[in-house]
């Protein structure tokens, strides 16, 4: 509709055909009669409504920054192609300028009161599926945005149709993501975002560092996550490699309470570290694996971490029992240091009842990028 007078035109017009509109309505109710019979012999209600008291919207509080572009579920984020088809409005004012006011007030409608919900994110899923039912409307702005692009600059043209293409497979590899578990139903943050992007496959320490919201605080009104409680143990032995101290030699490591030994190759590097000046650098073209053996028994519990900084959380944290006998542990993420671009990878193990003399703890990097490790602690535990 382009004026009111259209829109009064088109009034008067069902007004006339008010039989036709009844039939319409009485069809419509056909089709919900069969919920509404179930409603009836379960709750003894014509209309039911199937949540919980505390579940309802917020719209003073709308999550729509979240909603949109936040990691745990943004709509754009894990469905970047729908920036096209909003980008499409715009468009609509010069193509099909009768589309633009409604289809204007729509998305900004239901953007606020979808991402009003007490859970934004809505439960399990890929992506926000809430929004799903508003493509059909979407694709008139989308289209005309294709429409309008075909008139373009052939390099401007080219390069939307590229980008069209790179956005279509890109929703097409998160759907795949999510299929085999390196996109979480509801849990994702910034650092499982960016440890899985471009993997189909969770790495080692993936579901340690997502971030679960808090449902029950959400149905207040307040966005939280779930806090992660921190292991309490009490410590028995301790192991610290700073990459400081190094024998007279200057070519082995030494532990901070002098008994342990560890021989970086050729990594030990200087000018990057967490703590210190010195840091071990690993790669695959020069050092990938360094090792230290820990005499252990059977029953005993050891707890290792390690700081790490890494462009593509490349580089991990391995335990295992006498070159690979009995247990591996490995982990290639984990949670933020206390430093910026550094990481803290850690595990823990109780040393089976088997054949077992020492605890092998690697540093093992096979990637050309670098990975730098600093602050290696291993602890005896209670």
């Amino acid at each position: 509709m382009k004026s009111f007078a259209e829109l009064k035109q088109r009034v008067v017009f069902l007004a006339g055909k008010y039989n036709l509109v009844l039939l319409i309505a009485e069809a419509a109710l056909l089709l919900w009669l069969p919920q509404m019979l179930y409603w009836k012999s379960v709750s003894g209600q014509w209309l039911y409504y199937s949540y919980k008291e505390e579940e309802g919207f917020f719209f003073g509080n709308p999550q729509i920054i979240r909603g949109l572009f936040s990691y745990r579920k943004g709509w754009l984020l894990y469905t970047p192609i729908m920036v096209l088809a909003l980008s499409g409005i715009a468009v609509l004012w010069k193509h099909r300028r009768e589309f633009f006011l409604p289809i204007l007030v729509f998305a900004i409608l239901n953007i606020y009161i979808v991402l009003s919900w007490w859970t934004w994110w809505y439960g399990g899923g890929f992506g926000q599926r809430a929004f799903i039912e508003s493509y059909a409307l979407l694709a008139i702005p989308f289209a005309t945005l294709l429409h309008a692009a075909g008139k373009w600059k052939k390099i401007v043209k080219w390069v939307f149709v590229a980008l069209t293409f790179l956005l279509i497979v890109h929703g097409v590899f998160q759907t795949a993501q999510y299929h085999y578990g390196a996109i979480h139903w509801d849990s994702m943050n910034k650092t499982t975002y960016w440890a899985s992007f471009g993997r189909t496959k969770p790495l080692p320490g993936f579901y340690e560092a997502i971030d679960p919201p808090d449902y029950e605080l959400a149905t207040q009104g307040i966005q939280a996550v779930v806090k992660r409680e921190k292991p309490q143990y009490q410590v028995f032995e301790s192991i610290v490699f700073d990459m400081e101290k190094t024998d007279a030699s200057g070519f082995l490591i030494i532990s901070a309470d002098g008994q342990y030994l560890l021989n970086p190759g050729s990594s030990r590097f200087a000018g990057k570290a967490f703590t210190g000046e010195h840091s071990l650098r690993l790669n695959r073209k020069t050092e990938q694996n360094i090792s230290l053996l820990i005499p252990v028994q059977p029953g005993e519990r050891w707890v290792v971490s390690v700081k790490r900084k890494s462009p593509w959380f490349n580089g991990a944290l391995v335990l295992t029992g006498d070159e690979g006998a009995h247990f591996y542990n490995d982990i290639r993420v984990g949670l933020p240091s206390s430093r910026q671009g550094w990481d803290s990878l850690s595990l823990q193990v109780t040393i089976p009842e088997a054949d077992i003399e020492n605890l092998q703890v690697i540093l093992r990097n096979t990637s050309w990028l670098n990975a730098w490790f600093d602050h290696l602690v291993i602890e005896k535990a209670e």
